[in-house]
Parts: C-alpha cells; structure tokens; sequence
C-alpha cells in the first residue's frame, strides 16, 4: 500500500454508486470500513437510509502490494495472492448456483468508467458477529448458527468443484498446486525441509499418512478445545 494512500470521497465514489442504486437514488454519505486489506471496502448510505457496500480493487488500497518478490505469483498456488474482481465474482456466482445466501451483487464494473479500478457494488447485510448474536440471546442465535451449518454442508457437498484452488481458476481449466488440502499443507511444511536438505523433516505426531518423510496428523476425533 503506497504512503500516499487516502480514503476515497463521497463525490469520487457517486458515479459508481449511481450506476449501481439508479439516478433516482442520491449518495449521501460514505464511511471506509475495516477488513479490507487487499482492497478497499465502504460504505455507501443513501439519501433514503438504504446502504450498499463498494468493494474497490485499486493497487493504493491493498496493504499487500510487492509483498511477494519480483516474480509473478503463480495463481494455481492456493497461497498466492488471491484478490481482484474475477475472483470475487466466481466466487460469488458458485455460491449463488448452488443455493447459498451470499450479499446480492448490485453491479460488477470493470470497464474504469466510474472508477479507475475495478470495483463492485453488493447488497450491506448488517446485524453483527455470531459472537455478539450469542452474547445478546444464545437461543436466538441458535438459529442463526443452524443456518450456517446448513450453508456449510451445502458447500462440502457440492459437486460443482472441479478440484482444489481458487474459483475462478480451476473454472478456467486451471490446475491447483496438489489434488488436494492435505498435499497442499503436505507441500508447504515439507518442501523448505527437502530444499534445505535438513536431516530432520517436518514431523506431525499422530499421522497416519507419510509422504517423502513428512507426516501430516489427521483431524482430533475429540471435542475442539474452547466449544461448548
């Protein structure tokens, strides 16, 4: 993130909150809000009371710009740098195909016409964290909990994943580093090791699967420590 870095203005943000909301909607006010690291995120509130949130994938709003050396990250990388307007559209379209509740996509623009950056427009669903739902009435919050079980396990067994990775790159014919989150993790913890020649490689305890002398344990069959 450049040191010249500002907050964007209501006034530059209302072309794009415009062409999202309609001319008949005014842009009263807009608020930076935290989380975005790799883009900027606001807060649209309009003359009515209504709100959107703007998502901006500009290079003076991503706080991880030339964090990853001179050579272009390869995106099949589960860990590379995963940002920009594809991604989030495939992502949010996979959601939306396989009936999850995700924030409804008011606008994707790519073409700088309102912005000199990509940007979206998506719908502001407010209400506060899980945690704040189970402090202010745990049996409230039950339901809420219920739903996103129910949301997990739509995801889980989904058969529109092509295979491991990133959305849009594995849409796209792409290929992911591994077939797989345990050769995935299995990579990243062995491959300095086997680079460095160490004599001792990576050791899990409790693994059952060994590969090139790395041991990856398998998930507690016990109740998660900090659970109710």
């Amino acid at each position: 993130m450049t040191a010249a870095c500002r907050p964007l203005t209501r006034s530059e943000l209302e072309p794009l909150a415009r062409a999202a909301a309609g001319p008949a909607r005014r842009l009263g006010a807009v608020s930076r809000l935290r989380g975005g690291s790799k883009k900027g995120v606001y807060r649209l509130t309009f003359d009515d009371g209504g709100t959107a949130v703007a998502y901006v994938w500009s290079p003076d709003e991503d706080y991880w710009t030339g964090t990853e050396g001179t050579a272009a990250p390869d995106p099949r990388d589960p860990f590379s740098h995963a940002s920009g307007i594809d991604l989030f559209t495939a992502a949010h379209d996979r959601l939306a195909a396989i009936g999850v509740r995700t924030p409804r996509l008011l606008l994707a623009d790519r073409t700088g016409r309102h912005l000199p950056a990509d940007a979206a427009v998506v719908e502001d669903v407010r209400g506060g964290t899980p945690e704040e739902a189970l402090e202010r009435d745990p049996h409230e919050a039950a339901g809420t909990l219920e739903r996103l079980a129910g949301a997990l396990a739509t995801m889980r067994g989904s058969e529109s994943a092509r295979g491991f990775g990133k959305v849009g790159v594995v849409d796209q014919g792409g290929t992911s580093h591994g077939t797989s989150c345990v050769d995935v993790v299995r990579d990243r913890l062995c491959g300095t090791s086997r680079r460095r020649r160490a004599g001792t490689p990576v050791s899990l305890r409790r693994g059952r699967r060994s590969t090139s002398g790395c041991t990856l344990s398998p998930p507690p069959s016990g109740p998660v420590r900090g659970t109710p």
